[in-house]
């Protein structure tokens, strides 16, 4: 028996979401996020990092809230809250048991984007890239990084 081709045409898209924050854009798989919800108030936690924002209940299960921005730069550890100001419910991309899923503060809805990854440019900005972010890209839609999801689950999982 023989196996079936792996599918590696060029003109392949993914379906991705454009994520706006306070002061940046973040381009994630549409299939890592389960859903975006209106902003709630969490549960503040102690002695934890300002990043962490703290715990929201999401369909029954305690799911951790983070500041993305934070997370690069602490002196945005506070998102801005409005009317626009949403949760991004992220899937575990990691396969740590321990995280099924975590939340980040999201400004609007995102932006469904179809992207080939030739379509993706390098941004020239790559040196000013935290350790969360793993890549600056130049999409239709605008700058954004794609950031190191399993290293962010890391440091979420860290903090709990």
């Amino acid at each position: 028996m023989s196996e079936a081709p792996v599918n590696t045409r060029s003109d392949e898209q993914i379906a991705c979401l454009m994520i706006h924050l306070d002061n940046h854009n973040l381009l994630l798989p549409n299939v890592s996020v389960a859903e975006v919800i209106q902003f709630i108030q969490p549960r503040p936690l102690q002695e934890r990092p300002s990043w962490f924002l703290g715990i929201i209940e999401w369909r029954g299960l305690n799911v951790p809230l983070v500041s993305y921005e934070g997370i690069i730069d602490e002196s945005q550890n506070k998102p801005s809250l409005n009317r626009n100001t949403r949760i991004a419910i992220c899937n575990n991309v990691s396969g740590q048991e321990e995280l099924p899923f975590f939340a980040m503060v999201i400004q609007g809805i995102p932006k469904l984007l179809k992207v080939k990854t030739e379509d993706l440019k390098h941004d020239e900005n790559q040196d000013d890239l935290s350790r969360v972010e793993e890549m600056a890209v130049a999409t239709t839609l605008g700058r954004a990084t794609i950031p190191d999801v399993e290293y962010l689950e890391t440091l979420i999982i860290r903090a709990l």
